[in-house]
């Protein structure tokens, strides 16, 4: 019978420190550009994962080490795909043979092997790539295919979410009291509150009020769903915060690749008191969020 060993408090700082340092040193190298650096890292976190396993250490601190491989494997892409915008690396089916190949800079003998990492990176926003590697690791394997495989369906999600509305119907004027002018009402309420609008919403939209709204649904057995949503049950909030926070991850991200040299004085302007205005209300959020983790 084979005994599964538990982690050890010795085992989880070493790995944690080890992951905390490489990824560190992973984001520098990206940064520049330094495809070397890459190189060594990955490599280090390749002989770390396989040392824990060639140890016996304990699934968890495998499967966090592996994790930190698939990270390598992404930064290692990122860098490429820097390297192929700043014309420094060939691009696919390019005729520039003075340029070196993908793997050739990532130092892959197999170019399929380099392949199957554009998944990691390729689209894939910082945060879902994160996601991803969190619930391949509650799933016991940070494998390249698990990791991958939870990227497609969270991307999935994503762009359902993005999808944008559909166009909302041209309404009868307020004024028109006419049978074919209610109908039309009728039919936009019936549309509209199929589609999640809250009585609010519908009545803006045509331009009523809300009681009318509401008498002409009821005359018409129309459910508004959305007013018991928000009234009674509450909505997914924990969804609703997770995507944020994701995003937020992915946005801040970038920052790291925007040169303000090139960026004109008055988008500066208008740019840093929009955001100056929308880290008002993060900030009060993060403080909430911070005071309901007490």
């Amino acid at each position: 019978m084979t005994t599964v060993a538990a982690v050890t408090d010795d085992e989880r700082a070493w790995i944690r420190s080890t992951c905390r340092s490489t990824r560190k040193l992973l984001d520098h190298a990206l940064r520049n550009r330094d495809h070397d650096a890459i190189y060594v890292y990955r490599t280090a976190a390749e002989e770390t994962a396989a040392l824990t396993v060639r140890h016996h250490m304990a699934p968890a601190v495998q499967v966090e080490a592996a994790a930190m491989v698939r990270y390598a494997e992404r930064i290692t892409v990122l860098a490429i795909r820097a390297g192929q915008e700043a014309g420094e690396i060939r691009r696919q089916h390019a005729v520039h043979a003075d340029l070196p190949s993908p793997a050739e800079v990532a130092r892959f003998a197999n170019r399929g092997t380099l392949a199957r990492l554009y998944d990691l990176a390729d689209d894939v926003p910082l945060g879902v790539f994160r996601r991803a590697v969190r619930a391949a690791t509650e799933d016991g394997s940070a494998n390249r295919a698990n990791v991958v495989r939870h990227i497609r369906v969270l991307q999935a999600e994503r762009v359902t979410a993005l999808e944008p509305p559909p166009a909302l119907p041209v309404p009868p004027s307020a004024a028109a009291k006419t049978p074919a002018a209610r109908r039309r009402r009728a039919e936009i309420i019936e549309q509209m509150a199929g589609d999640g609008h809250s009585t609010e919403q519908i009545s803006r939209h045509l331009g009523i009020g809300a009681s009318a709204t509401r008498t002409i649904a009821r005359r018409n057995h129309i459910i508004i769903r959305a007013d018991s949503v928000r009234g009674g049950r509450k909505l997914d909030a924990s969804r609703v915060g997770l995507e944020t926070v994701t995003a937020l991850e992915a946005l801040a991200s970038s920052t790291d690749f925007i040169d303000l040299a090139a960026i004109d004085a008055g988008e500066a302007a208008a740019w840093g008191a929009s955001l100056a205005e929308s880290l008002r209300i993060l900030n009060g959020f993060a403080c909430n969020l911070r005071k309901k983790a007490q």
